[in-house]
């Protein structure tokens, strides 16, 4: 065992090294999410900024239909960079990624049907919060499933 691979397994890892899967890596796989990590934060801009565009400014209908295709573009190439790191990653990493999108996908299913009822009753549109619930669960995911695989 080499110096480097000692100090790895002897320091913790930070929460946000767990968030990113950074000890057991490699370099593509690195470089692979971080594409993936610009794109997500550009269509979650992207997003913010056509909501509030929409909201307050905008009226006119090609306007409108401009201003919702960004996001929907950007949500493609986003998708796209994050199945190619999902990809071309170790198994570890797939494994790690999975345990991720398997409990932020049920995170999704506990919030959305109650949310749809409480709408039909009347109340207001919560989607939202099962869209952040299913991105917090996905976090959630990756942060246990790297402290226990590693």
């Amino acid at each position: 065992m080499n110096a480097e691979t000692q100090n790895s397994i002897s320091q913790p890892q930070s929460w946000w090294c767990s968030i990113q899967s950074c000890g057991g890596m490699t370099a593509t796989d690195r470089r692979n999410y971080r594409r993936f990590n610009y794109w997500a934060l550009a269509w979650a801009f992207s997003f913010v900024a056509s909501h509030l565009v929409l909201e307050e400014i905008v009226t006119q209908e090609v306007m409108v239909f401009v201003i919702l295709t960004i996001p929907t573009f950007l949500t493609l190439f986003a998708l796209r960079a994050y199945a190619r790191f999902f990809r071309l990653a170790d198994e570890l990493t797939q494994r790690i990624h999975l345990e991720g999108i398997k409990i932020g996908f049920c995170t999704g299913l506990f919030f959305l049907p109650p949310i749809w009822l409480y709408k039909q009753a009347g109340g207001p549109s919560l989607e939202m919060l099962a869209f952040s619930g299913m991105i917090l669960g996905f976090s959630i995911g990756l942060i246990l499933a790297a402290r226990r695989y590693r």
